[in-house]
């Protein structure tokens, strides 16, 4: 009986990973597409997470929301040491549900980075128009927010 090594087991798990992966990773529909994102709540965490999520080279801001109008601007006018924005293609609104009805289609994924209370609202919202979300914890602060983000 031969016994498995660890370094052996380790390089077939990797082996068969890679093969049952393979076929889903080579068919992706947008491969080579940016993903296209707006960001609801762009000051505190929220600034930290439209940098996080933007550093990505495959990833285009569409959408810049925020209430208010200070951060929002500074968001939005943002610019790199070369003096150009950050986000040229971004739409600043200080209504997410206006930013979503004027998007609409333009957006792939949304961010919520809100104050704990509208994670919920803003999250349920964006995932009935079909978009993926990337939420700040704490998700929601009851059961029912909980059961109809599971919905």
């Amino acid at each position: 009986m031969t016994q498995i090594t660890r370094r052996g087991f380790v390089k077939a798990t990797a082996i068969a990973s890679v093969a049952v992966g393979a076929p889903s990773i080579l068919s992706a529909e947008n491969v080579g597409t940016q993903l296209r994102v707006a960001h609801v709540g762009v000051g505190g965490m929220g600034g930290g997470d439209v940098r996080a999520v933007q550093g990505h080279k495959k990833t285009v801001c569409v959408g810049l929301c925020d209430v208010d109008k200070n951060i929002l601007d500074g968001a939005v006018n943002s610019k790199n040491k070369k003096g150009v924005k950050n986000y040229p293609v971004a739409t600043g609104f200080a209504d997410w549900r206006e930013m979503f009805d004027k998007l609409g289609d333009k957006i792939d994924a949304v961010t919520c980075s809100t104050p704990d209370h509208m994670h919920a609202p803003v999250s349920v919202t964006a995932m009935m128009k079909g978009k993926h979300v990337y939420c700040q914890k704490p998700l929601t602060w009851s059961v029912h927010e909980s059961r109809r983000m599971a919905e």
